[in-house]
């Protein structure tokens, strides 16, 4: 178990952090406002971590923990069905808990690096997971464990951006059918 003092300072170096994002670009923080927001020294910044990148990577990895976890519970295997099931219902979970900074996230991250860091942590487990699970060569993996995270994240951040008018169900069924699918389940005009 974590020291309590270390737990309040990644806290409020945490919460500095969502503060500072909704008021700037993610590039744009800088060690010092992230300090002085924190009410932390830098030597203290400096002993917890290296970069604001890694402040994120670690929030970014506790999410994607928290999501194995879950998914190890309620799966004893790897479907796609349950795996796409899984991954779109948490994704729409972590929006309705964190709906202030994915907002801003999805808006103000213009080179999209977090949304790239959740989308490769996903990657990275699939790809384990397809290893342990299926028989399947090597050198297609990538191609497979690329196409769950990359679709569900890139159509969740466009249905944000957008402001769609469609409820996420039907975003979700758009999906789900090409993935199954493809365009063969449109009709032709």
């Amino acid at each position: 178990m974590e020291d309590k003092r270390i737990i309040k300072t990644k806290k409020a170096i945490y919460q500095a952090l969502k503060e500072l994002y909704l008021e700037n670009d993610f590039e744009d923080i800088s060690i010092t406002q992230l300090t002085e927001k924190a009410n932390i020294g830098r030597k203290t910044f400096y002993l917890h971590y290296s970069s604001i990148d890694d402040i994120v990577d670690e929030i970014v990895k506790k999410l994607y923990d928290n999501l194995k976890k879950k998914y190890n519970e309620l799966y004893n295997f790897v479907d796609f069905n349950n795996l796409f099931s899984f991954l779109n219902t948490y994704i729409r979970t972590m929006y309705f808990e964190h709906k202030d900074v994915i907002s801003v996230i999805i808006q103000k991250d213009k080179k999209l690096l977090i949304i790239k860091k959740i989308t490769s942590i996903m990657k990275q487990e699939i790809e384990r997971t397809i290893k342990q699970s299926y028989d399947i060569e090597d050198k297609l993996i990538p191609y497979y464990s690329d196409i769950i995270p990359s679709v569900l994240i890139n159509n969740f951040s466009l249905y944000l951006k957008d402001g769609s008018s469609l409820s996420w169900e039907e975003v979700e069924g758009v999906i789900y059918d090409c993935l199954l699918n493809g365009l063969s389940s449109l009709k032709v005009k």
